[in-house]
């Protein structure tokens, strides 16, 4: 592979000695043939054999490139053809045509006869002399120009702007540059203009961008106008009439209304008479009261006499008692007043004034206070307020040091008001089987207690046996993590052997576990365990074992699981997991 990519290298190198060649060769035949046109036919024929040449090499390099790559590498035969056509290459290099160094400038010839203005703007230039006399021997053409004619005579002719007018054009006589000064743009109507005036504008539609033809609406695609057509078929309708309570709608005529149009609407009547004790009542008729409107009431009259012991009766009269009337009394003449306080009798006219006391604001009252009439000579107003105790936060209760106590804050606790309490377990999660289980697992446990205990009663369905073989697992470890009372390493930690199905001698009741897990929290050591585990069993009798045990991890436990391993937890089987301290 690495040998193809030399012969394709080598390839494209001759293809470039072959385009230098070609060029190289080419100039120097064109200079030359400016010079001898039999030299000239003899440079064509000798560049038209070098092009064969050249092309054939190139064909011979490409096709040994392919043979090398099908073979993977490069045999005798094939590396003698590349050494023939290196040399080749370098043969024809050799022949190449390099200019010499120019030769001395001739004499000049005699000038020719003056030359005649061409057509279209076209100027004829004819130089005088023999190519060695030093004329025009070469007129290129540029953009706009073209050239025509021999050594001798050459027409350069203009084939660009010969001509230029127009409103913010114009065209310099002596140099002919052409400048173009940009008009303004200014924003109309409905259009905004931004950029900048000489390079680059935008000139943006502000006004109505579309128009969508609807009913009685037409839009001319030419012209963009837009024709608002009322119908043909429109009539004029009177309007219908409105009654209270009616409610609003869009109606569904195909008429319309005139703009100074009236709703037929309800007449004015008389409003009815009002008698004290009549109910209040929306009444039923179809006609309107007028703002000012009045209703017919009660007249006044006289109020009747009363005497010592009359009792109290509405009375039967259809008519009203002014608010300033007054009963008739019998005639009992004052013969004493006496003043007493707030009361004061003028001995000039013996006037009796009572004199209303002042308001004041009322006192306090805390917890405990007696009921009292008070002493002040002052009174309360209707909305008074009296002064309580403030609300306060409840006090933290310690269940192993704080005392029973009645308090001595003057502030009182809201009805909802909830103590924090301490030293005292907390329930953190209980699990009773109403199905069989391989294990009990309390996860997601929070980390603001001290200390775990586990409580419970547990029996397993094991077959046969007098007790099942259970487990401890923290965080959902299942490796040798745990050491053993024995101190040896396991993937669980002891913790007891609940009852099995065929006890000896049978079996009376669950087994009892009880798991104290200490410092649950901590990272900073391994984790203890302690366990207690009792049964009763009419052959033994009540057992009790006890274990205990190390997580050998440093991490806090945030799951606890219970396995058992040769039979199920039976139902009924409950565990509780309590945070202390």
């Amino acid at each position: 592979m690495k040998m193809t990519k030399m012969i394709e290298e080598q390839a494209k190198v001759v293809l470039v000695v072959g385009k230098i060649l070609n060029k190289r060769i080419r100039e120097s035949a064109r200079k030359r043939v400016l010079e001898n046109d039999l030299l000239r036919a003899q440079l064509d024929e000798e560049a038209r054999v070098t092009d064969n040449e050249v092309t054939a090499i190139v064909a011979s390099v490409t096709a040994l490139a392919g043979r090398v790559a099908m073979n993977e590498q490069i045999d005798d035969a094939q590396d003698a053809e590349l050494t023939a056509l290196t040399d080749r290459i370098e043969g024809v290099e050799a022949r190449a045509l390099v200019p010499g160094p120019k030769g001395d400038k001739g004499p000049a010839g005699p000038a020719g006869p003056a030359g005649t203005p061409g057509r279209n703007g076209s100027v004829v230039y004819v130089g005088g002399g023999s190519s060695s006399a030093g004329g025009t021997t070469e007129v290129l053409a540029g953009t706009g120009i073209q050239t025509s004619g021999t050594t001798t005579q050459v027409t350069v002719t203009n084939t660009g702007v010969t001509n230029l007018t127009g409103i913010g054009v114009s065209l310099s006589a002596s140099t002919g540059d052409v400048t173009i000064t940009a008009p303004t743009v200014s924003a109309g109507t409905g259009i905004n203009v931004s950029g900048s005036q000489t390079t680059s504008l935008t000139v943006t539609n502000a006004g109505v961008t579309s128009i969508v033809a609807g009913t009685g609406v037409t839009v001319s695609a030419s012209t963009g106008a837009v024709t608002v057509n009322a119908s043909a078929s429109t009539t004029f309708d009177a309007p219908g009439s409105s009654a209270v309570a009616d409610t609003v709608s869009a109606g569904s005529s195909t008429s319309a209304a005139r703009a100074d149009h009236r709703h037929g609407r309800e007449s004015f009547a008389t409003p009815g008479s009002s008698a004290i004790g009549d109910a209040a009542a929306s009444g039923s008729a179809s006609t309107l009261a007028r703002s000012d409107h009045v209703h017919g009431r009660e007249a006044f009259a006289n109020p009747v006499a009363s005497a010592p012991g009359d009792t109290m009766a509405p009375g039967v009269a259809s008519t009203v008692a002014r608010s300033d009337h007054k009963h008739a009394r019998e005639a009992l003449g004052v013969t004493s007043i006496v003043a007493g306080t707030n009361v004061t009798v003028s001995d000039a006219t013996g006037a009796v004034t009572v004199n209303a006391p002042a308001f004041a604001t009322p006192g306090s009252s805390a917890i405990g206070d007696a009921a009292a009439s008070g002493s002040a000579s002052t009174i309360a107003r209707s909305d008074h307020v009296h002064g309580r105790e403030a609300f306060g936060t409840p006090v933290v209760v310690n269940a192993q040091t704080t005392a029973l106590a009645t308090g001595s804050l003057t502030t009182v606790a809201r009805s909802d008001h909830v103590h924090t309490v301490s030293g005292v377990p907390v329930l953190l999660g209980t699990v009773t089987l109403a199905a069989t289980a391989s294990s009990i697992t309390f996860s997601s446990i929070p980390q603001t207690s001290k200390h775990l205990i586990i409580y419970g009663a547990w029996a397993s369905n094991r077959a046969g046996q007098v007790g099942d073989t259970a487990g401890l697992r923290f965080n959902g470890e299942a490796g040798l993590h745990y050491y053993s009372s024995s101190g040896s390493l396991q993937s669980f930690g002891d913790i007891g052997n609940p009852m099995g199905a065929t006890a000896m001698g049978g079996n009376v009741g669950f087994a009892h576990i009880n798991v104290f897990i200490p410092a649950y929290t901590t990272t900073s050591r391994k984790q203890s365990v302690g366990i207690g585990a009792g049964a009763t069993n009419t052959t033994f009798g009540q057992t009790v074992n006890t274990y205990s045990g190390i997580f050998n991890k440093t991490d806090a436990i945030t799951s606890v699981q219970v396995v058992v391993f040769y039979g199920l937890f039976t139902v009924g089987t409950s565990l509780q997991l309590w945070g202390y301290g």
